[in-house]
C-alpha cells in the first residue's frame, strides 16, 4: 500500500526545517559580514566551513523526513516488506519477534492534510526502523495486527 500521508507530512516537515536553518544561515553570515573583527569578516575559510556545516545539516534534515516515509509498505507471502525511499527493499519476517510500535500519532495539520502515525519496525533478524506512515498504510494487513504495539 503506498504512503502518501507519510510523504506529504515528511516533504512539509523538511520545509519547515529548510526554512529555519535558512534563516538562522542568513542572520549567522550577516552578523560575520557586519564584525568589528576584520579576521572574520575576511576569512575565506570561515564562511567555507559554516557553509558545509548547513549543507551537512540540510542534508541530513532530508534524510531524517524523507527519508523515514517509505514508498510503501506491503505483505509478502511471510513478510512485511517495506520498500524505502531510497531504494532499499526491507523484509521483515511475520513470527514472533515482528515488533511494530506506533511512538507518535498526528492528527491533520498545516504539516499534512491527513493523519500519520510514526511507526518503529523491527525485528529479531533486522535492525529497528523508524517509518513515517499514514495509519491506514499498517491497519490493512491483518497478518499484522496482532504483532503491532
Amino acid at each position: 500500500m503506498g504512503n502518501r500521508p507519510g510523504l506529504a507530512r515528511a516533504r512539509r516537515l523538511l520545509l519547515l526545517f529548510l526554512v529555519a536553518l535558512f534563516g538562522a544561515y542568513a542572520v549567522v553570515i550577516s552578523a560575520m559580514a557586519s564584525s568589528s573583527y576584520s579576521a572574520v569578516r575576511t576569512d575565506v575559510a570561515v564562511y567555507a566551513l559554516f557553509t558545509a556545516v548547513a549543507l551537512g545539516s540540510a542534508m541530513a534534515g532530508f534524510v531524517m523526513t524523507v527519508g523515514r516515509a517509505p514508498w510503501a509498505v506491503y505483505v509478502g507471502e511471510r513478510d512485511l516488506v517495506v520498500r524505502e525511499r531510497f531504494g532499499a527493499v526491507r523484509r521483515y519476517p511475520i513470527d514472533d519477534s515482528l515488533r511494530i510500535t506506533v511512538v507518535a500519532r498526528n492528527g491533520p495539520s498545516f504539516l499534512s492534510p491527513m493523519p500519520t502515525e510514526t511507526a518503529r519496525v523491527g525485528s529479531a533478524h533486522l535492525k529497528t526502523r523508524e517509518y513515517i506512515l499514514g495509519p491506514e498504510v499498517l491497519e490493512g494487513i491483518p497478518e499484522v495486527g496482532s504483532a503491532r504495539r
